[in-house]
């Protein structure tokens, strides 16, 4: 990636991602839009949008819009697909699995497969290892593997799944045994794991606790896992990578950009700190991260007119919302994790009904009426709102490819052969990017 180029872009087009999704109506964000921009955004039909912009069937937009595509393009990146054979899970394996968490967890454990065999390994160290659905594939695959899992919990529950997979190996083992008129089978310990798997419990990050657990454990060759890294642990596991020789291979999947604490962390790479001091830029913040971490733009592809319909008012009521509360000096805060269910956005009555429940909050009807007047000031925005959001949904690839390219280009810096595959559907699983770098 061309770091200037993207940071350009990215600069000049930052009143469409840089402020919080809830502040997305409110007079200072309003004011920061270019004029023919927002004249476009109030105006344009949205199925127009979604053809020309969103999916490029038609080039039947003006000038400013199309001079944005063609920098999207510019700045776009594309990765390999992966395109190996997947293993298969049986019944009993992936009992309790949702169909995103199964397709996350096939895929995966196919390329680590298939990464092992191409690097001649036969080890892997698995960071955030959950419930060891995924070690328990690879283990079948005749691979030694360790669980590092900080959770308890799931700590337990990974080892109690591995006996029980152990117990229906054991039986299954007699039970063939028996129809092929063996009598001469070995009695296993039905209570142990399973024979390559062992489990730490161990909060994974850039510590000297983490060396030390990783010394101990890692005695051979080795690749290093993570589904799913979330905040800063995918630059603490890069960064062990490195340090460790012991790791020949590291393939992560990160998600949660939002969530990095340590500023040390992006920029990563030399070589996009320097671009970022020379331009100084200050975009920076949690909401581009967060940006980066959203919906791609296959999730707009399918939506329906009713699924935007039922968006646009959920932006513009909780934007109305938050417009109030600041000029109430109200501390909004959700009491659940989406704070609007599908029976709230029917209107803004419902809404204002389900307040007490989504945020906590029993307004007097004096209140309630100064609320409603700074939604009736919004209500026209509705169209804007959402094309607005079309174009961030266009600007996510960029974020996010810019964020993973600065993660490989510091595995690089360190003199290793680093690339990017995609190894899910992104419809089905967003974040579906794999990091993969190895020693010569």
């Amino acid at each position: 990636m061309d770091f200037r180029k993207c940071l350009q872009f990215l600069e000049e087009y930052r009143w469409i991602f840089d402020f919080k999704v809830t502040e997305i109506l409110e007079e200072g964000n309003l004011s920061r839009v270019p004029t023919n921009w927002s004249t476009y955004l109030q105006t344009v039909q949205l199925d127009h949008f979604s053809q020309s912009v969103i999916s490029s069937q038609s080039r039947n937009c003006p000038d400013f819009v199309m001079r944005f595509k063609q920098k999207i393009e510019q700045c776009r990146l594309c990765f390999t697909p992966y395109e190996g054979q997947l293993v298969q899970m049986t019944q009993d394996s992936s009992r309790g699995l949702s169909e995103k968490k199964k397709h996350e967890v096939l895929n995966f454990a196919s390329f680590i497969i298939d990464r092992c065999r191409a690097q001649d390994l036969i080890s892997v160290f698995d960071v955030g290892s959950g419930l060891g659905y995924i070690d328990e594939l690879l283990v079948d695959a005749g691979l030694s593997v360790i669980g590092a899992e900080s959770n308890q919990q799931f700590h337990m529950t990974a080892i109690r799944r591995s006996k029980e997979s152990r117990s229906r190996r054991v039986g299954r083992r007699k039970e063939s045994s028996v129809k092929e008129g063996k009598e001469d089978v070995k009695e296993e310990k039905e209570s142990s794991s399973l024979p390559g798997m062992n489990h730490v419990n161990l909060f994974f990050d850039n510590s000297q606790t983490t060396d030390e657990v990783l010394m101990k454990l890692v005695k051979e060759p080795s690749m290093l896992i993570a589904l799913h890294a979330c905040g800063d642990l995918t630059p603490d596991i890069l960064t062990k990578f490195i340090q460790f020789e012991q790791f020949r291979c590291v393939s992560v999947v990160s998600c949660c950009y939002h969530k990095m604490k340590n500023q040390d962390n992006f920029p990563l790479s030399q070589a996009l700190k320097c671009a970022v001091k020379e331009m100084d830029i200050n975009f920076f913040t949690e909401y581009f991260l967060r940006q980066g971490a959203q919906e791609t733009v296959a999730r707009w592809e399918r939506m329906t007119p009713e699924d935007h319909e039922v968006h646009s008012r959920n932006v513009v009521f909780r934007s109305s919302l938050e417009i109030f509360a600041k000029q109430e000096g109200i501390l909004l805060k959700r009491r659940r994790r989406k704070p609007l269910k599908k029976e709230d956005s029917v209107s803004f009555s419902a809404f204002v009904d389900h307040l007490p429940d989504s945020y906590g909050l029993h307004l007097t009807e004096e209140e309630q009426a100064r609320l409603w007047k700074v939604y009736k000031s919004k209500e026209t925005l509705l169209n804007y709102a959402e094309v607005l959001t079309g174009l961030q949904f266009l600007l996510q690839q960029i974020i996010e490819s810019l964020i993973i390219s600065d993660r490989v280009q510091y595995l690089k810096e360190h003199q290793l052969n680093a690339q990017v595959f995609t190894i899910f559907d992104d419809f089905v699983s967003p974040r579906n990017k794999v990091i993969v770098a190895q020693r010569e």
